[in-house]
C-alpha cells in the first residue's frame, strides 16, 4: 500500500516534530508552517503515521522563485511517495512560479538522489564556518590605514552613502542571478545594509583621494550567540578590488578581539566571488556544505 496524500494539517504538527528530529533538520521547517509565506503544504500519511511531509512557499526578497523543502521518514527510502508530495505541488503551480528551489545539507545523499533524479540540478554551495579569533591572533595583521573608514564614520554623509548604496545593489544583483531579488529602491536597500548592522565594526575601502569606495565588509551580531560576530555583505567595485575585502575583514577581526568576542562565523556562496575571497584568504576551518539545487 503507499501512503496516502492530503493536505498538512495541524494535527500532524506532533508527528512533523518527531519527524524533524529523527532527520535532523531544523526546527524551521515548523516556523514555516506557521509563516503567512507558506502556500502549499501536503503529507504523506501510511497507516495514521506522518511519513513526510512537503511545503512550498515565497518569498517577498526573492520573488522569482517558489521554495521547497521536504522532510520524510529516510527508513521508508527516498521513492515513490516523496515524488507523489512533490507531484502534488508542481500541479498547483503556474509556469510563473518555477524555478523550485530547495537546499539541503550534503551528507543528505538520500534527498540529494532524490532531487537529482527528479529534474533538479545544483546552482551553488554554501559553506557556513565559524572562526575562533584566539586562534588568528597572532598573525601578522597590516595596519588599518586612513583609508578605511567604519560605517559609523559615513553614515551622515548622504553622497557616500548613496554610492555605497548603489554599490551594494549592484553586487548582490550580480551574486544573485540564478534567483533575482525583488526591484526596491534605493531607500529600501539602504534600510537593508542598516538592518541590525554594527556601525562600528562594519568597514568601507576608499582610494587615497578618499572620493570613491574601492570596497565595503559589514559585521553584525549572531543572532544565537552572544559571543559571536556575523559577517555581512561584502563587495568591491572592481574585480582588480577584490584583494582589499580580506584586508577589511581582518580589521573586523580585529575589532572582535577589541571587543571581548570569541568566534567569527560566515556563509560563503560558490557564486559569490566577493565572499569567496574571504575565504580563500582566510583561515576558517573546513566545514559541511549547504547544497542548493534548483529545477525550472
Amino acid at each position: 500500500m503507499k501512503p496516502i496524500i492530503r493536505n498538512y494539517e495541524t494535527k500532524d504538527e506532533k508527528q512533523l516534530k518527531q519527524l524533524i528530529r529523527l532527520t535532523n533538520q531544523e526546527d524551521y521547517f515548523v516556523h514555516l508552517l506557521a509563516s503567512g509565506n507558506t502556500i502549499q503544504a501536503f503529507s504523506a500519511v501510511f497507516e495514521e503515521r506522518l511519513v513526510g511531509v512537503i511545503i512550498a512557499w515565497k518569498s517577498k526578497f526573492h520573488p522569482y522563485c517558489t521554495y521547497i523543502r521536504i522532510v520524510s521518514n529516510p527508513i521508508l527510502s527516498y521513492s515513490i511517495f516523496e515524488r507523489d508530495l512533490l507531484e502534488m505541488v508542481e500541479t498547483n503551480l503556474a509556469k510563473v512560479d518555477y524555478p523550485l528551489q530547495v537546499s539541503v545539507w550534503d551528507s543528505s545523499v538520500g534527498l540529494i538522489d532524490f532531487y537529482n533524479r527528479n529534474g533538479f540540478e545544483l546552482i551553488r554551495k554554501t559553506y557556513m564556518t565559524k572562526l575562533q579569533l584566539d586562534h588568528v591572533q597572532d598573525l601578522l595583521f597590516p595596519n588599518q590605514t586612513e583609508d578605511i573608514k567604519s560605517l559609523a564614520e559615513i553614515i551622515e554623509d548622504e553622497v557616500r552613502m548613496r554610492e555605497l548604496t548603489k554599490l551594494v545593489k549592484a553586487n548582490y544583483e550580480e551574486t544573485h542571478r540564478s534567483n533575482p531579488v525583488a526591484d526596491f529602491d534605493e531607500n529600501r536597500w539602504k534600510a537593508l545594509i542598516l538592518e541590525d548592522i554594527l556601525l562600528d565594526g562594519s568597514f568601507i575601502q576608499f582610494d587615497q583621494t578618499m572620493d570613491n569606495i574601492l570596497a565595503y565588509s559589514f559585521l553584525h551580531h549572531s543572532d544565537d550567540h552572544v559571543e559571536t560576530l556575523e559577517l555581512g555583505w561584502c563587495g568591491c567595485r572592481s574585480r582588480n578590488d577584490r584583494s582589499y575585502i580580506p584586508n577589511l575583514v581582518i580589521a573586523q577581526i580585529q575589532y572582535g578581539l577589541v571587543k571581548g568576542y570569541t568566534f567569527l562565523q560566515g556563509e560563503f556562496d560558490t557564486t559569490d566571488d566577493y565572499a569567496l575571497e574571504v575565504l580563500r584568504n582566510i583561515p576558517f576551518p573546513p566545514c559541511a556544505a549547504w547544497n542548493t539545487y534548483q529545477k525550472k
